[in-house]
């Protein structure tokens, strides 16, 4: 037999794959910026999206909310019948005491992608001591919650909760019992306080908040009994005189005194003046708040953005301004 016969026939080489990519935002990153195919399969498929059915219970807040899995699976038929796949990635640094989920949208027909990195915190304060811990539940809290905001967000799908706090038994954020229920709230903001004051007289030693009871979820959540409030007036900005140097003016604001301290602070700030009336008729209350927090003069300050839930109801506005304990006017 000749030997040609047995020389072996090189294979083609493969193909390079096409590795580059556009910014579409920091931490965001797709295949190009159009997106054309990828844009269009995705508007179909939310256009026959599901509602996300609130079928979980939060045991410490007692409000309900979406888990990650009703979320899918009300989008998942959809979403593959439009030839579209999400993808996550979690990636823990040990280092930084971070949790990054990476979240990627494929299109099938076209190889058209988008790709999203949400970084939260690994290391949450838990337990009785509420001293911050780093280890793999705390780890696994927050890959969840990292995994249920970043589906939402790459996929389009609104929603008004602003927590996840699951059961043991789902492997999220653990589980804590609701604190017995103040008295039954008051009916105007002139009898607040006068009612406030007497649920903290009369109310059973078990329902009586506790020091130190605030509690932040991250990424920026905090759940709080709040103490007290206090109203402060504005004042203008004045000239300097002769006998007076010159003052700026104050910005009028709510100051909220938590019942607790959250990094190194007992009180907030609020300037949102719609959202003066419900913090100052939650006196002795639970509420769960939205807030922004930065440093500035060597002092930390807290602001107070929104109030998600009060008394484990949920606080919405309707579009005059009137304030809604789950969807229906307060008693």
């Amino acid at each position: 037999m000749p030997e040609e016969d047995f020389q072996i026939q090189d294979e083609p080489a493969p193909v390079p794959v096409p590795v580059g990519f556009v910014l579409l935002a920091p931490g965001t990153i797709a295949s190009d910026f159009s997106l054309q195919s990828l844009s269009k399969a995705l508007g179909e498929a939310q256009n026959e999206f599901d509602d996300a059915v609130k079928s979980a219970v939060n045991t410490y807040g007692g409000w309900k909310y979406t888990p990650l899995k009703a979320i899918v699976d009300a989008v998942r038929p959809s979403i593959t019948k439009y030839h579209l796949t999400i993808l996550q990635f979690p990636v823990t640094n040990l280092e930084e005491k971070t949790i990054t989920i990476y979240t990627r949208l494929s299109h099938w027909d076209s190889g058209e992608w988008m790709q999203n990195a949400l970084e939260v915190p690994g290391e949450l304060a838990l337990g009785k001591d509420g001293a911050p811990k780093f280890n793999q539940q705390t780890i696994g809290g927050s890959q969840t919650y990292a995994q249920k905001y970043a589906y939402k967000a790459i996929a389009g799908i609104p929603d008004g909760e602003e927590m996840i706090d699951s059961t043991d038994e789902k492997g999220d954020l653990p589980s804590r019992k609701k604190s017995e229920q103040p008295a039954p709230r008051p009916t105007t903001t002139q009898q607040s306080g006068q009612q406030a004051h007497q649920r903290q007289e009369t109310a059973p030693a078990a329902a009586q908040p506790q020091v130190g009871q605030c509690k932040f979820i991250p990424p920026n959540g905090l759940t709080t009994v709040i103490k007290a409030t206090k109203e402060i007036i504005p004042i203008p900005a004045r000239a300097a005189t002769d006998t007076l140097p010159a003052m700026k003016g104050v910005r009028a604001r709510l100051i909220v005194t938590f019942l607790g301290t959250h990094s190194g602070c007992e009180e907030a700030s609020c300037f949102d003046t719609k959202l003066w009336p419900v913090l100052k008729d939650s006196v002795g209350l639970e509420c769960h708040l939205q807030i922004a927090e930065k440093d500035s003069g060597g002092k930390h300050y807290i602001n107070i953005e929104d109030v998600i839930y009060r008394d484990g109801q949920e606080v919405t506005f309707t579009a005059e301004g009137q304030m809604l304990l789950d969807g229906q006017p307060p008693e």
